[in-house]
């Protein structure tokens, strides 16, 4: 992460718990106090934005499966994965944890994105609306 005011390097990233593979995607987000990201080796993690500090490192969508899609908002992170799933992590009283996972869509999420209330996911096939205080 470099200090764009100052043009230096602020600290560094370790987004896949084992040694980064030869080819390993890894996306990112920035959110007002974190930054969450997601590989393709299926880790999801998020930082403290200010310093840098590990707040959650986990496989959510299942140990072998690839993640495609992060969005950080101020109240939750949503992650997509190439099995359908979306996972909602929240922060509980500092400690970041999985809230919930919707696996009705059976394709593959390639891209996600959110405003509060309401989600959609991209796929290779389709577009679809979530509710995210439904579930659905």
């Amino acid at each position: 992460v470099y200090d764009i005011s100052t043009g230096k390097l602020k600290f560094q990233l370790q987004c896949n718990s084992q040694p980064m593979r030869r080819y390993d995607e890894v996306q990112l987000d920035l959110g007002r106090n974190v930054i969450g990201s997601v590989t393709e080796a299926g880790d999801v993690s998020v930082w403290n934005r200010n310093d840098g500090t590990l707040l959650y490192r986990n496989k959510p969508h299942g140990e072998q499966e690839s993640v495609f899609g992060i969005k950080v908002t101020n109240d939750y992170i949503l992650t997509g994965a190439g099995n359908g799933s979306i996972v909602i992590l929240k922060s509980i009283q500092g400690k970041w944890k999985m809230m919930h996972r919707m696996c009705e869509d059976r394709e593959g999420v390639t891209h996600i994105d959110a405003d509060g209330k309401w989600a959609v996911t991209g796929t290779r096939e389709s577009i679809k609306l979530w509710d995210l205080e439904e579930h659905k």
